[in-house]
């Protein structure tokens, strides 16, 4: 399967949002710290994992020290990351 930046930002996006919701209903305002930290988290399964924590976590503070804790696999490599070899240094 080839996997799209932009549908990884697109998925990622709505996962956030879903996120953010859940905490914010259930423990009230996020920081925009801990937003940041959420928002930052590509990786479906990582958010997967987040959204379960979401909905499970005692407070905020035990969330945000799970959520850190969750192992997280290499991005993938996008090739619009590397250098133009055509430009010199």
């Amino acid at each position: 399967m080839i996997e799209s930046p932009l549908i990884r930002e697109i998925v990622g996006d709505r996962f956030h949002k879903v996120i953010l919701k859940l905490l914010a209903t259930r423990f009230g305002p996020v920081s925009p710290e801990l937003e940041a930290e959420v928002r930052s988290i590509l990786d479906e399964s990582v958010l997967d994992a987040v959204i379960e924590l979401a909905a499970f976590s005692l407070d905020l503070k035990h969330f945000q020290a799970e959520m850190r804790a969750i192992p997280r696999p290499p991005e993938p490599w996008d090739p619009a990351d590397e250098p133009d070899p055509s430009v010199e240094k």
